[in-house]
């Protein structure tokens, strides 16, 4: 994962980094993502649990690179 994580921070571009699945067990380390992105958001589309916040973020950061 540490790979794909570098890649991504590579890129210049906002980004929002998300963990989907949030109503279920979790079935991996998921350290190497909040260490590289701190504002990493968890989020179920099964009940809508984040969505509102990953609407909001994504906003800011539209909202940000027009500045």
């Amino acid at each position: 994962m540490s790979d794909n994580v570098n890649e991504i921070k590579k890129i210049d571009a906002a980004t929002v980094a998300v963990i989907n699945k949030s109503d279920l067990p979790r079935s991996g380390d998921l350290r190497p993502i909040y260490e590289a992105f701190p504002d990493t958001l968890e989020i179920s589309t099964l009940n809508g649990d984040g969505l509102d916040k990953l609407a909001e973020r994504i906003g800011d950061a539209f909202i940000d690179r027009s500045l």
